[in-house]
């Protein structure tokens, strides 16, 4: 939690801003010397202004920033916070199919809690349970023909706070993680004569994810994630009224372990592995990973490759 002030006087514009000792990550060092960078962009003159200069034929800007010397006798305090949530929604449909109430409402309420704790200057521990992301903006409807599946960016503030470590080589794609069931589009297949479907949820219930993240001194940076995704179920009625239901989703996990070790000269060396494991007869998958990234000392040379292995297990079978 940070706050800001910006005012525009005959010195020009100037912005003031607070963040508290609990939101920044240090060591317990008597005398520490920071590194900082601050850019404001103007967008209708398509400017950015950086208080430490940024040469732009150097790759990086992070080991271009600027230093903040003298900084003494502070303290890292306890990083930990609580945040729990109840919600409520109230759903009305209407359905020109039925007899009578054509128009049918219902309720709905959730609760959980997110915490966040800093292990120590180098890692922190975010946990999310039982998550109600009904405030993140929608996704647009796409009619897809095509072979591939369409990507959607991350709009959940679980999934998109302290995951710079996770991207490495996009192997991870968080929207599966919580998002539409495994047979969601298989539920039309499996009809009976005179059968249709009243319900057949889009997304999937999360029940709680873990992750571990951070960089300590040495350069090496360390992200461990799980995740839990509960059933689903498609609801049938038939012609006669009875009613049954599909599994659309099995109970499933999400795993992803990566390390990630700074070089010198901005180079890099990085190790990821991601797999998902189901209850039942449905596949799983494993995708392991490695890439590194070698630069000159004026960086203006590079090389840099990856190598990654893809397999998927049904029925025992290794595919």
């Amino acid at each position: 939690m940070w706050q800001s002030a910006v005012s525009i006087d005959s010195a020009g514009w100037i912005v003031e801003i607070r963040i508290p000792y609990s939101s920044l990550r240090f060591p317990s060092a008597d005398i520490q010397e920071w590194k900082v960078q601050f850019s404001r962009e103007i967008r209708r003159l398509r400017e950015t202004s950086n208080w430490s200069p940024i040469d732009p034929l150097i790759s990086g800007w992070v080991q271009q920033s600027g230093k903040v010397t003298h900084l003494e006798n502070i303290k890292s305090p306890v990083r930990l916070s609580l945040t729990p949530y109840v919600s409520g929604y109230v759903k009305s449909s209407y359905d020109p199919n039925l007899a009578d109430n054509k128009l049918s409402s219902g309720t709905a309420y959730s609760a959980g809690l997110d915490l966040k704790y800093g292990l120590n200057d180098a890692y922190t521990l975010d946990m999310t349970i039982v998550p109600d992301f009904g405030q993140v903006i929608s996704d647009k409807q796409v009619l897809n023909l095509g072979p591939f599946e369409v990507f959607f960016e991350e709009n959940r503030q679980f999934f998109t706070e302290g995951t710079e470590l996770f991207n490495r080589g996009r192997l991870f794609y968080s929207r599966r993680v919580g998002g539409l069931p495994l047979h969601y589009s298989d539920v039309g297949n499996k009809l009976n004569g005179g059968e249709k479907i009243i319900k057949n949820p889009d997304v999937t219930q999360l029940f709680n994810a873990t992750k571990i993240s951070g960089r300590n001194a040495g350069g090496t940076g360390i992200g461990v994630f799980n995740a839990i995704v509960g059933e689903s179920f498609a609801l049938i009625r038939a012609e006669d009224g009875k009613e049954r239901n599909i599994n659309t989703n099995p109970i499933t996990n999400y795993n992803v372990f990566v390390i990630d070790q700074n070089l010198k000269n901005n180079s890099s060396i990085s190790f990821i592995n991601t797999n998902v494991l189901r209850n039942g007869s449905d596949y799983d998958a494993n995708v392991t990973g490695s890439f590194f990234n070698l630069k000159t000392k004026n960086q203006q040379f590079g090389l840099s490759g990856n190598g990654v292995l893809t397999q998927k297990y049904i029925l025992n079978q290794q595919i």
